[in-house]
């Protein structure tokens, strides 16, 4: 159970708030959800602490400190505002991650992990944080003054400038890596979590805490400096009298997609990032169908729908898109995301360029859009930034991505090791501390080995044993495990251990089976075989084995069945993971061999070098990859000395709850189905990926495995816990294949759509060209010897090449055909125009 830290909370308040004037602020949400944030004033850590305290008790879901202190007592009505604000120490973060206790984004998704969203800070250009705080839920970089910062009237709103633009430039970063961060948490009331304190949120106990402390502090003028050095300066603009003022102002990006929809079509976009288009029968639902640059020859790795084109849905996780269902992938997305990091403003800026015939991107210059040639008018402004001219870094925050794209930049700083060793985890239990010792005896990783051990002792428990049917049916405790490394780097030695280290005694039944991954058809024949008749008896179906382990050393195996013509291979371990029915309706009834739900127990260990890994990503829409765990060979932390290996842990099948007709259903954490259940509404909703559906309940699989290796027949408060640690190296590992993968493909796909780009670009200036004159000569039937204003004239187009209009203005009045002035009617565009004596129509 967790519980509250005084001596963390103590060590909080001395390390961020010694010595600060002003009032400190203890905010909580109660019990009953209800946030409690009016009123209040501590005046010493030592009241904060007792006010702390008492909350805790009365079994706060969160408890809060205003990251500012407060200049004045608050009346018990009043929540404080930015005036109130006394003492600021330091700059912090909010960076949000997972799905437990967060609202969906409104476009991107938050990272799903801690490790990503580390990566969204340490890949900013920000400095160094003074140290890390983990909520529970999110991540709370500081960057901590060297003395708090004493506010008045003229230093509070620069203060308060300066904390957004440092969201904001967390923001840019978090969108180029294609994730939603909320850059509304700079304003100097917010509330943070304190460390040493209870995260009940979600009905889930996890504690807030530091860790990691850098010991490292700045002054305002670093971080001024830093924030000069992630902004970009506006660029130098011609000016041009304003009557001729013809520019597409990309104040967001809806209007670039609008465009974007109107004139391009997805294979415009995919095909220029070196995307194929399969032209073959698919199924009647589907409307069109690619594949990524360097995948399989056949498989659809994105299609678009009959019933709604206008939206992609990406299979694969090697796309460099999002996948799965409900991520409402427009055309403006796709482009953002292939070709800006997901960053659509960025995305939108360079669109506009393209069209108003300014430097792009070459993806953008090949796209056929309207085309703008007039340059573009925007006021000059000056590149220097000051102390006291922070807000406008707000103004230019849209133009980072695109110039960071294209810039020569040193590389940014290196992303902060990922904690891969996980002292609390291994310490937590006797036999996980075996694994360990075990494992780096045998000089293989704790965590494959831990993989391949618990795959074990689910495959010794009888398939009768499920977990409850919080959603839908029964759920079974089948699970899947791949090791991932290189060729060579240690699979082998990990299933080899895991096999020597424990000593499986199952309740029932005979030994394990253990066997090879065949097709999906052969799966059932592991565990039934058809028994001919003697004499007039009739034939009939037996089982002959429950329990079985399959074992792939490595991918190529499932890749070479999965690649057979007919293949049902990977639709069949999805249906065996979850204990669905086995087996196909042939006609030969030797052949015809029917494996009930939850009638066998199947375990999956498979080996996977991360430049093969593409058969499992690839089928992410199906939700193979959600179903593995994804375990690394390597360890970073392998000792000098090779200690010697403890003797073998005996375990076996613990006792089972009492069962229901011919099911055991283990009892499971109260919390974790609500999790569960919240997830599911949340899917109901469309408000998450369908997949992270499978993410949850594979954690759940691995909250009842760690239980059934300590021991006992149920899901625990700490089993729960617990799984989440494992679920974070397994989420860590597969981003880590995920981006070795995009990688080696991005310079081939690059160096395509390049070429494919300029080609295109070309014939689009061709084509608007000829638009233009076209226009043009209707221009001149439409004018006659009297002034017509702009509008009316541009209304006389029609719809389709109202785009080409002020190009054929410039055209016709360069040829002295016609004539203009500027009028000051009222109107936006001030002008109009006549055709000039003896101009032919």
């Amino acid at each position: 159970m967790t519980t509250l830290d005084l001596d963390a909370v103590r060590d909080w308040f001395e390390r961020v708030y010694a010595g600060a004037p002003g009032l400190l602020s203890v905010v909580h949400v109660d019990a009953t959800g209800t946030f409690k944030g009016t009123g209040g004033g501590i005046p010493d850590i030592d009241g904060a602490v007792r006010r702390i305290a008492g909350l805790d008790r009365a079994g706060a879901q969160g408890i809060y400190l205003r990251t500012t202190t407060l200049a004045r007592p608050l009346e018990s009505h009043e929540r404080g505002t930015e005036a109130d604000s006394l003492a600021l120490p330091g700059l912090w973060a909010d960076v949000d991650f997972g799905e437990v206790g967060h609202k969906p984004g409104r476009g991107l998704p938050l990272p799903p992990s801690a490790d990503e969203a580390w990566r969204i800070v340490s890949t900013s250009g920000l400095p160094e944080p003074s140290l890390w705080v983990h909520s529970g839920g999110g991540l709370y970089p500081w960057w901590l003054l060297e003395a708090p910062a004493v506010l008045d009237e003229t230093t509070r709103p620069i203060a308060a400038k300066m904390s957004a633009a440092w969201q904001q430039a967390l923001k840019r970063s978090a969108e180029r890596l294609g994730y939603e961060y909320g850059a509304g948490v700079g304003d100097l009331p917010r509330v943070l979590r304190i460390p040493g304190t209870v995260n009940r949120k979600g009905g889930l106990e996890r504690p807030c805490r530091v860790v990691q402390d850098n010991g490292v502090a700045y002054t305002i003028e670093d971080l001024t400096k830093a924030l000069q050095a992630v902004t970009p300066a506006p660029e130098p603009v011609e000016q041009r009298p304003t009557r001729q003022r013809v520019e597409l102002v990309p104040n967001t990006g809806a209007s670039a997609f609008d465009l974007l929809d109107e004139y391009a079509a997805f294979d415009d976009i995919l095909t220029g990032a070196g995307w194929t288009k399969h032209h073959g029968s698919h199924p009647p639902s589907i409307d069109e169908c690619w594949s990524r640059p360097d995948g399989p020859d056949n498989p659809c790795s994105a299609h678009t729908l009959k019933a709604n084109p206008h939206v992609l849905v990406v299979h694969s996780e090697l796309a460099g898109l999002p996948t799965g269902g409900g991520q409402k992938l427009t055309r403006g997305r796709v482009f953002a995301h292939l070709h800006h990091g997901g960053d659509e403003r960025a995305a939108a800026v360079d669109l506009f360029a393209a069209i108003g015939g300014r430097p792009s991107t070459p993806a953008a210059a090949a796209l056929p859009l309207p085309r703008e040639t007039r340059p573009v008018t925007r006021p000059a402004t000056s590149s220097t930034i000051g102390l006291h001219d922070l807000v406008a870094l707000e103004h230019q925050a849209q133009r980072v991505a695109r110039e960071r794209q294209h810039d020569d930049e040193p590389p940014p700083p290196p992303t902060p090791t990922f904690d891969i060793e996980r002292d609390d985890f291994w310490t937590a239990r006797p036999e996980l501390e075996h694994v360990r010792a075990f494992a780096r005896a045998r000089l293989a990783s704790p965590w494959a080995v831990l993989g391949c051990a618990l795959a074990r002792v689910v495959a010794h428990v009888e398939p009768f044993v499920t977990l409850p049917d919080t959603i839908g049916s029964y759920a079974s405790l089948n699970l899947f495990v791949g090791l991932i490394g290189p060729s060579g780097g240690g699979k082998g030695a990990a299933e080899g251990a895991a096999k020597d280290a424990i000593v499986y005694s199952p309740l029932l039944g005979p030994q394990l089976v253990e066997a090879g991954v065949g097709s999906g058809e052969g799966l059932a024949h592991t565990y039934l075989r058809y028994v001919a008749g003697k004499g007039k008896e009739r034939g009939h179906v037996e089982q002959h084995t429950t329990r079985a382990l399959f074992r792939a050393p490595e991918v190529d195996t499932l890749a070479a069945l999965k690649g057979r013509q007919g293949s049902t291979l990977l639709p069949k371990l999805r249906d065996a993971w979850n204990g669905d029915a086995l087996g196909f309706a042939y006609a030969d009834v030797t052949r015809r061999l029917d494996l009930r739900p939850h009638a066998y127990r199947m375990c999956l260990i498979v080996g996977i070098q991360p430049a093969r890994a593409a058969v499992l990503l690839d089928d992410a829409d199906g939700g193979t990859p959600q179903r593995f765990l994804w375990m690394p060979v390597q360890d970073p932390n392998v000792p000098d000395i090779t200690p010697t290996a403890p003797r073998p842990h005996k375990w076996r099948t613990p006792p089972l709850p009492t069962a229901s007709g011919t099911r055991t259903v283990l009892p499971v954490y109260p919390p974790a189905e609500a999790a569960i259940r919240q997830s599911a509404r949340a899917r109901h909703r469309g408000e998450v990926d369908p997949l992270d559906g499978h993410a949850l309940l594979c954690r759940l699989k691995t909250a009842a495995a760690l239980g059934l290796f300590n021991g006992h027949a149920e899901v625990t408060e700490e089993d729960w816990a617990l799984s989440s640690i494992v679920m974070a190296i397994s989420d860590h590992t597969r981003a880590s294949v995920v981006r070795s993968l995009l990688t080696r493909r991005d310079a081939a796909t690059v160096a395509r759509g390049r070429a494919d780009g300029l080609r295109e670009s070309v014939a689009a200036e061709v084509r608007a060209g000829e638009a233009a004159k076209r226009v043009g000569r209707t221009i001149l039937r439409k004018l006659d010897g009297d002034w017509t204003n702009h509008s009316d004239l541009r209304r006389a187009i029609a719809h389709r090449d109202r785009e080409h209009f002020d190009d054929a203005i410039e055209r016709l009045q360069a040829a002295g055909l016609i004539e203009s002035e500027d009028v000051d009617n009222g109107a936006a565009d001030g002008a109009r125009y006549r055709r000039i004596e003896g101009a032919a129509a």
